[in-house]
Formats: C-alpha cells, sequence, structure tokens
C-alpha cells in the first residue's frame, strides 16, 4: 500500500491522539450561541478562535466538530504541542492529520524524525489543495493550540493554504494568541470568522448548566454569585465545583476560595504569568488597580513611554484583557476581575508603597478629565484624604453613578468628625451614601451635628439637607412626611443635577405611598424632559423606577413587567448589575414576575442581590423579602421558606422596621397554615394586630400594616371555619384596597369573602364576589394571587369555573387552576428513568449514543462522532439492550423515547 493511499493510517510513530480532540464529557456545556454562529460561517476559509487560557476553545472546536460529524461532513483534526513549534514535525503531524482522514497525501516523508526542513513549503500546500480537490466535498481542518507554533515558514504554510486552497477546505485555528496571518482580504470579502476573547466567557445561562451538571441543584443566588466572580470564565468554574465537591463552602467565602492562595493562583502564575517577560508583568501588574484603562491612562499610571505597545501587546497575546467601553473612540480596557484580583495581590506583596503611588497617578489622571467619581475612588485607595475633600469641594460635581457611595461610608465611620464637619459638602455626599445603604439612623445623626454647628449652609446644600431629611422620612416609611418636605419645592427652580433626580425620586415614591399613581406617573413626564444626558444617570433611573412600583401598587402586573424589564435591562447596561437602580428595579420586577407565575425568571432577577436588597430602601427591600420567601417555599418547602422569613424578622426587629416586620409575619402565618400550623399562626396573628392597633390611624405606606393584619386574619379565620370573622376581615382589607387603589388587595378579599360565603351557602353572593375576583385577575394579569390562597380557595374557585363563559374569565381560571394542579405534581425530567418502568437507570454515555443511535448513525459514524472506539461503542449498546429488555437497535430506541431518555 503506497502512502498516498486513502486507506493509509498515519505512521504509527506519531502520536494517534493528536488526531482527536479530548473526548467531550456528557457533563460539558453546549455552547449554543457560539456554534450557531460557527455553523452559520461553516463557508469560510478562515475560522479563527482566540482566547486566554481556560476559556473552552477546544471544547467548543470538539463540539463543532461532532456537528460537523454528524452532518456528514470530511473533517480533520491537530492538537499541537511545544514539539511541533517547527515546520518539520508540524509537517509530519499536519500529513498525518490529512491521512487520518482519508485524503491522499504524500510529501514524500515518513516519519517526523526524517522530515527535512529544506522541503519546499509551496509543493506542500500544492499537494494538500491537489487532495482537497480531488475528494470533491467540503473539508474542515481543525488546528488546536496553534500558539506552539514558533516558525515563520509553518505560518507561510497556513497562509498559502487560506490563499490558494480551493473553496472546500475550511481552515480552523484555536489559539492563545493571533496568529501572525495577513487576512485583512478575507476579512473584507467575509471569507474570515473570528471568535475572540471577550465572546468565550460562559453568559448565564452557560454558567447555571455547568453548576447544575458538576454540583446538581443549585440555587439562583449562589449560582449568580459564581457566575459574577468568575466572570464566565470556564476553567474557574470547574476549580469552584472540585473544591465544593471535597468541601462545601458557604457563599460568603466563594470568593476568597477562588482567588486567595488556591488551585487558581497557581494556575495564573503556572500556566499565564510564568512565561511573559519580566516587563510585561510588570506593566499589567501596574494597570491591575485600575477597573478601565486605556493607553494614555496607562502611560500615565505606568510611567512607562512604551505604554501602548505593550497594550497592543497584551491584546494580541489574550491577556484576559476585554473591551471595556465598545462605543468609545478611544479603546478602553479591562481586566478579568480575578485575573486582576490576583495581579493586585502579587503587586501588594511586591512593593504596597509603588500600589498607593498608582492610585494616587491615577486620580490626577482622572481628575484632570473631569471624571471626578473615578478620580475620588483612586485617592481613597491611595489614602489621599486631602485630595478627596478637594475633589468633593469641587463645584457641581456629578453624581452620574452611585457606586462610589460605598467608598464614602467607609469615609463616614473612618474620618475624623471634626475632618467632617469642616467639610460640609463631603458630610452631606456620605449622609446620601448612608441613606443609600439603609443606615438612616447615622445619616440623621450626622444631619443633627452638622444642623448645631455656627456654619450657615450655603443654598445648594441647604438643599440638599432638605432631600436627605425627606429620604429619611421615606426611609422609616413616613411618607407624608416627605411628601410635606418635597412638594412645596419648585422642581424647575433645581440646578443640581442629582437634586433634579432625587426630587422625582421622593416625591413619586410618596404619591405612590399615597395611592395618587396617576400623579406618580405624571412626574415621568419630567423625567422625560430630563437632558439626555441625566437620563441614563443612577438616580435618574431609581426615579423612574417608581413608574414600575405605580403599576406593581396598583395591581397591573402586566404592565409592571412590561415596564420593568426593560427598566432592568437599561439600568444593568449603563450602571452593571449590582448598581443602587438595578438592584431597586429588580426588586419590584421579581414580584411582577412571580406574580405572573414566571418563577424562573423572578429568581434570575432576583439571584445575587439580597445582600444588597436588605441594606436598601424598605419598599424594595420589603419586595425583595415577600418574592424571595414565596419562590422558596413554592419551590422548596415551607418550611425553608419560614427559615428565610426567621432570618429577615431577626434583622427588621433590629432596624425597628415595622411595615417589613408586618410582611414577614404575615408570611410566616401563611406557610404556619399551610402546614396546618394554626396554634402557630393564632400567635403570629396576635403580634400582627398588636402592630396593627399602632398604626391604625397610619397613612402612607404605614396604613399597609392594617390591612396586612387584615389578611392574615381572615386566612386564619377561614382555617379556624370563622366564616363572620373571615368576612369581617376581608372587609377591612377591601376598604383599603379602595381607599388607596390597590386593586390587587380588592382581589384578594373577594376571594376570602367568596369563599368565606361559599361555606356559609350564600351562593349567589359568593359567586358574584369570585367571579369579580376573577375577572379583575384576568385584567390585571395575576396568577400567584389566586393560586396562593390555599386549598379552600381553590376548591371555591373550581365550584365557579363552570358558571363563567370564555369571555368571563372562564378559560383564564381553567388555566391557572391546571397550573395549580401542574405545580404539585412532580415533573420527569429528561435523562431520568421512568417511575413506573423497570430495569436499572442508562449511563450519560449510553443516552448519548442512543441519541445519535436515533439519528440513524452507524456504530461507527458514532465512534468517530463520540471520539471512542468502536468497541465501546457495541459494549455500551449491549448494555443497553439488556437494560431495555429489547433485542435490537430499533427498539431501544422506541423504549428510550418512551421513557423520555430521548427525544
Amino acid at each position: 500500500m503506497s502512502a498516498g493511499d486513502p486507506g493509509l493510517a498515519p505512521d504509527r510513530l506519531l502520536i494517534p491522539t493528536k488526531f482527536a480532540p479530548p473526548r467531550i464529557s456528557p457533563q460539558s456545556t453546549p455552547r449554543a450561541k457560539l456554534l450557531a454562529r460557527l455553523l452559520d460561517s461553516r463557508d469560510s476559509r478562515l475560522t479563527l478562535v482566540c482566547g486566554s487560557a481556560g476559556f473552552g476553545k477546544t471544547t467548543l472546536l470538539a463540539q463543532w466538530r461532532q456537528q460537523l460529524l454528524k452532518d456528514g461532513e470530511l473533517v480533520c483534526w491537530l492538537s499541537l504541542s511545544p514539539d511541533e513549534r517547527h515546520l518539520p514535525q508540524f509537517r509530519a503531524y499536519l500529513t498525518g492529520a490529512l491521512q487520518q482522514a482519508g485524503l491522499p497525501v504524500d510529501d514524500g516523508t515518513a516519519l517526523a524524525s526524517e522530515v527535512r526542513a529544506d522541503l519546499p513549503v509551496a509543493g506542500l500546500i500544492a499537494t494538500i489543495v491537489d487532495a482537497v480537490c480531488q475528494r470533491r466535498q467540503e473539508v474542515f481542518l481543525f488546528i488546536d493550540d496553534y500558539h506552539h507554533v514558533d516558525d515563520s515558514d509553518t505560518h507561510a504554510l497556513i497562509q498559502g493554504l487560506v490563499d490558494h486552497g480551493p473553496e472546500t477546505l475550511h481552515l480552523i485555528l484555536a489559539s492563545r494568541t493571533h496568529p501572525p496571518l495577513a487576512v485583512s482580504r478575507q476579512r473584507l470579502t467575509g471569507e474570515l470568522s473570528e471568535i475572540t476573547f471577550p465572546d468565550l466567557p460562559f453568559d448565564f445561562a452557560e454558567t447555571q448548566d455547568f453548576l447544575a451538571k458538576h454540583l446538581g441543584d443549585v440555587v439562583p443566588d449562589d449560582a449568580r454569585l459564581i457566575h459574577d466572580i468568575t466572570d464566565g470564565w470556564p476553567v474557574c468554574l470547574q476549580m469552584i465545583c472540585i473544591r465544593l465537591k471535597r468541601s462545601p463552602a458557604n457563599r460568603d467565602v466563594l470568593s476568597q476560595m477562588l482567588h486567595r492562595r488556591t488551585d487558581l493562583q497557581r494556575y495564573l502564575s503556572e500556566d499565564v504569568v510564568r512565561h511573559l517577560a519580566p516587563d510585561v508583568t510588570d506593566f499589567i501588574e501596574k494597570l491591575s488597580v485600575l477597573r478601565r484603562f486605556n493607553a494614555d491612562l496607562a502611560q500615565h499610571v505606568t510611567a512607562n513611554a512604551k505604554a501602548p505597545a505593550l497594550l497592543d501587546q497584551i491584546e494580541r497575546e489574550n491577556l484576559f484583557l476585554l473591551p471595556a467601553e465598545l462605543d468609545s473612540p478611544q479603546p478602553w480596557y479591562r481586566f478579568h476581575p480575578l485575573f486582576a484580583s490576583f495581579l493586585q495581590d502579587q503587586l501588594q506583596q511586591r512593593d504596597p508603597a509603588l500600589m498607593r503611588e498608582i492610585h494616587a497617578r491615577a486620580s490626577q489622571w482622572f481628575e484632570q478629565r473631569g471624571l471626578l467619581i473615578e478620580a475620588l475612588r483612586h485617592a481613597y485607595h491611595a489614602h489621599d484624604t486631602e485630595a478627596a475633600v478637594h475633589l468633593v469641594e469641587r463645584a457641581d460635581l456629578p453624581i452620574r453613578s452611585m457606586s462610589f457611595f460605598s467608598t464614602l461610608q467607609h469615609w463616614m465611620d473612618e474620618l475624623p468628625a471634626d475632618m467632617l464637619l469642616g467639610h460640609p459638602r463631603l458630610l452631606l455626599l456620605g449622609c446620601w451614601a448612608l441613606v443609600a445603604a439603609g443606615r438612616w439612623r447615622d445619616a440623621q445623626g450626622w444631619l443633627e451635628r452638622l444642623e448645631k454647628t455656627p456654619r450657615t449652609l450655603a443654598p445648594g446644600l441647604a438643599l440638599h439637607a432638605l432631600y436627605l431629611r425627606a429620604s429619611i422620612a421615606l426611609q422609616r416609611d413616613d411618607t407624608e412626611a416627605a411628601l410635606a418636605l418635597v412638594a412645596p419645592s419648585d422642581f424647575e427652580s433645581l440646578t443640581d443635577r442629582f437634586l433634579r433626580q432625587a426630587h422625582l425620586a421622593v416625591l413619586s415614591f410618596s404619591y405612590c405611598a399615597a395611592g395618587r399613581y396617576e400623579d406618580a406617573r405624571s412626574l415621568h413626564e419630567h423625567i422625560a424632559r430630563l437632558p439626555r444626558s441625566e437620563l441614563q444617570d443612577d438616580m435618574a433611573l431609581v426615579a423612574e423606577s417608581t413608574l414600575l412600583l405605580s403599576h406593581l401598587l396598583e395591581g397591573n402586573n402586566r404592565e409592571a413587567i412590561r415596564t420593568g424589564s426593560a427598566l432592568v435591562a437599561r439600568a444593568e447596561a449603563a450602571h452593571g448589575r449590582r448598581s443602587v437602580s438595578a438592584v431597586n428595579s429588580a426588586a419590584f420586577l421579581a414580584n411582577a414576575y412571580y406574580e405572573a407565575d414566571l418563577l424562573a425568571e423572578a429568581n434570575e432577577v432576583l439571584a445575587n442581590r439580597l445582600d444588597l436588597l436588605r441594606l436598601s430602601s424598605p419598599e424594595p427591600m420589603t419586595l425583595a423579602i415577600i418574592v424571595r420567601s414565596r419562590l422558596m417555599a413554592t419551590q422548596a418547602s415551607a418550611a425553608q421558606g419560614l427559615h428565610a422569613l426567621s432570618e429577615e424578622e431577626v434583622r427588621c426587629r433590629e432596624l425597628a422596621l415595622d411595615r417589613p416586620l408586618a410582611y414577614v409575619l404575615a408570611g410566616q402565618a401563611r406557610l404556619e397554615l399551610q402546614l396546618n400550623h394554626q396554634d402557630a399562626a393564632r400567635k403570629l396573628q396576635t403580634e400582627l394586630d398588636r402592630l396593627a392597633s399602632r398604626y391604625r390611624y397610619g397613612t402612607g405606606f404605614l396604613a399597609e400594616i392594617e390591612a396586612i393584619a387584615a389578611l392574615t386574619g381572615a386566612r386564619l379565620a377561614l382555617a379556624g371555619m370563622d366564616w363572620n370573622e373571615a368576612l369581617a376581615r376581608a372587609e377591612t382589607l377591601r376598604n383599603y384596597g379602595v381607599a388607596y387603589g390597590r386593586q390587587k388587595c380588592v382581589v384578594q378579599a373577594d376571594l376570602l369573602a367568596g369563599t368565606a360565603l361559599a361555606e356559609m351557602d350564600e351562593a349567589t353572593e359568593a359567586m358574584r364576589l369570585l367571579r369579580a375576583a376573577v375577572e379583575a385577575a384576568q385584567r390585571l394579569g395575576l396568577v400567584r394571587t389566586l393560586l396562593d390562597e390555599g386549598e379552600r380557595v381553590r376548591q371555591a374557585l373550581q365550584q365557579l369555573q363552570p358558571t363563567l363563559g370564555p369571555g368571563s374569565g372562564g378559560d383564564y381560571l381553567v388555566e391557572v387552576l391546571r397550573r395549580g394542579v401542574a405545580a404539585h405534581t412532580p415533573v420527569q425530567q429528561a435523562g431520568e428513568p421512568d417511575a413506573q418502568a423497570n430495569g436499572p437507570e442508562l449511563k450519560p454515555r449510553e443516552i448519548e449514543i442512543l441519541r445519535l443511535a436515533a439519528e440513524s448513525m452507524s456504530n461507527k459514524r458514532i465512534a468517530l462522532t463520540l471520539n471512542l472506539t468502536l468497541d465501546t461503542v457495541k459494549w455500551n449498546m449491549k448494555n443497553v439492550f439488556e437494560k431495555l429488555g429489547v433485542p435490537s437497535r430499533y427498539d431501544a430506541v422506541i423504549a428510550a423515547r418512551r421513557r423520555g431518555l430521548i427525544d
């Protein structure tokens, strides 16, 4: 057999594992979005997948290879190592990879050791091109780890295949660095496809899939925290899963577990940083203290005239460099947060004084360009209090983002009182930071001390103090006091950017509390008229969130979802997922999602934000407490919901927040009734009634407390079959709903009163109230309100359902009741054996082989696709036949489909 024979196997002295990728584990996460891009561009002459170590380049290409094999395409694979960095060894393995796929390639050599360096590159190009043309089908040549190539002749070989190869030859290169190829023409003609480093991190859905496959069920809070810590870096996710499997960790130490003296640090030092030149290492360590940087800033803080060239180098080498502002005329970058944290640790250990000096340089640079918020943050880390005070005292400090409030909180705790009182502007900004964190008592204390000083505040600062007092009143749920402070102010006369937005936020919140939803919404005409530069400010978005709140409190759940989903996306894009505006809006949106029975969406929007919401103002905090406990009770158990509420109860009592406390007690009572613990529910009701008595004449948000007690009392009365008490309590709830425009409260009152009347054989009035509740629920988009009132209400609704026509809520009620049944029916997950079927469970690999068999693949094709031996496939199929009790592949596929194992 000649070397040019298509059946010739590559020389046995070549390492055969280089001609196939690592096997794809059944636990691997499919990169659906990236695969879709690759498949859409499969006609490209050249595809480049470039990114840093550990971002899943090989896995992505292996998944694409598998899909191409399923489609019947001819695929060649070559994995490189440092041994193939020069042309002779590369040529031998490239020839072997092509021969392995059946291409008649013979360059006249047999062994890698016999390859002569003087053989012309052009001859091999011609040989490969001829072999591809003879095959008369699409050929996909994958070369993984191309960054190992360090030879101009090898690059010339690949360049020649790109320039002169037939249209049926498709080259796919995976590399940590951008290969030195001339591809401008291919980029212009659309013959080049690129997956770059910013494309490679997992999105949140992929992180969730990865965690679920490696750790089982992971609560959304932990999944989001892990995703935010790793920024979607696959190798870090792998490390975290390994560590958690060994010893499950508390979520509070996940961050430390990753980047403090762990496997990640060793990985970065050994696999990434060790190979860098000392000047590059020094350069990136200095840059790591910056949240974002461009070439000019990099040169200023590092005092390195070569900064632009070094930035180009680390971008080419994909050293975890991500674009920070794609729409900026000058490119801005940031490091992956874990890489930055690692570099900061290295710099801190090497030279702490240098680290402070770099912060000081950065502060100067940002101040010179009017970027005062970032200048302020770096001044704090440079321990330069004088510079910080100077920055704060500058006129018209724009507060576009409230992210620096955490820095101000530290100053309020650390700086001497005399210094703060001597700089009122710094003090007032610090008070805003304290209010944003729910520390209203501290802010109030500072304001009182400031008012006792002999210094008279400038008019602008006096206005800040006024709006601070109004915000503190909102923190105490004293919305009437907030309204009295802010309503007289003339919005048009306000010149301070932040105060204009604070005015709209405080006044709109107060109107919502008073049930004046149209007045609240009318204020949004002012928001729309704010200068375009202000519309995306953090406080402007907080003010805009009151539009969402008005719909939510009024009960219009559909409008709340429509408004809220867009607002959360805008806030996240402008200021980040954990910004004040994004967190507040997320609490409101999560509540709307839960009400619509969109539980996954509610979990996702709330995930890894609860820690911030516990430190926010009462309204978002209260709504977050409600929805979080209900999600836990619905998706886990009532006991877990009770445990979550008991933790919140302690916090509410410590902060003396009576309205959130009332909601917590009501939530506990509802779950105790669900568990049939009526005595425990009665004790909670007694405390609720005491709170309601204290606030019987309360207004605004404080008026809710009596309504909360009435709702819980009606539920308890129904459980105890005290129908008259249930009616009386429902009437109190209904009166509140009418007085404050809370349509959801009216629906709840009608549900509970209608159920009590049905038990009293007052059928006509019962059906009228229940019908009104269902029709209103349909109009408003309320679902969980109908589902969460328990079995007695559900039975009453079932009696009502036959009397309703399709246009009178009949179809809507049928769907809601169906959801209620489905929520209590165990759902069989794909890949799990049927509970009614006999026989042992199939393994993931066996299910994967069955899926390919269902596509009519032969055992040989399955082996090639999954990178298995033919004997392994046959052995697995034999086990499948035995487990399913079937005699053939056809019968196995049918049985697997019946059991829900495959589609």
